[in-house]
């Protein structure tokens, strides 16, 4: 009985060896190996994922970089989606200044100045605070906008560029 659960045991163990020797040495085997490892090589951009090349990245920067709503750019990245689409993501520390001087040409200034004049001369600061309230709102609708128009000029530039993701950086990090 010992014997025949001896002989079970080592054809059992014996299998899987002989099944290692019979794959790894064959020719066929060998030839599979190298296709895979040159089907690897050749599609490596695919599997890690490229970036547009370097021209367009420095023209994209360069627009950037001159907008006067742009104080500077972090953290710029690409990778390619599709045969010639690409992913742009680019945090950017907007001017808060010309912004704001933005909004105030296009919504008028003068406007702005009335309403604040008489939240400040009213009896509480309920009026000021919903003036303060309302501006704050109405700038970071604008910010918005601005985002747009540069993702919008970006695609433009680089028409192979199918996502924009542009996000405002923050230089002062909030204490906990």
């Amino acid at each position: 009985m010992a014997g025949c659960i001896i002989n079970a045991m080592k054809s059992w163990l014996m299998v899987p060896v002989k099944d290692v020797r019979r794959t790894t040495g064959s020719p066929s085997r060998i030839w599979v190996d190298a296709v895979a490892i040159f089907l690897i090589q050749r599609n490596c951009h695919a599997l890690i994922g490229r970036a547009i090349d370097d021209h367009d990245m420095e023209r994209v920067l360069l627009f950037l970089k001159n907008d006067p709503v742009v104080d500077s750019v972090y953290d710029c990245k690409s990778e390619v989606i599709g045969p010639g689409f690409f992913r742009f993501k680019a945090e950017i520390d907007f001017n808060g200044v010309v912004l704001v001087q933005n909004y105030l040409k296009r919504t008028g200034r003068e406007e702005w100045a009335r309403q604040f004049r008489e939240a400040v001369n009213g009896k509480d600061d309920t009026a000021l605070f919903e003036v303060m309230s309302f501006y704050g709102e109405e700038v970071v609708t604008d910010l918005g906008s601005e985002v747009d128009r540069l993702e919008k000029e970006i695609q433009e530039i680089v028409p192979g560029i199918r996502h924009v993701d542009i996000k405002a950086h923050n230089p002062i990090v909030p204490s906990p």
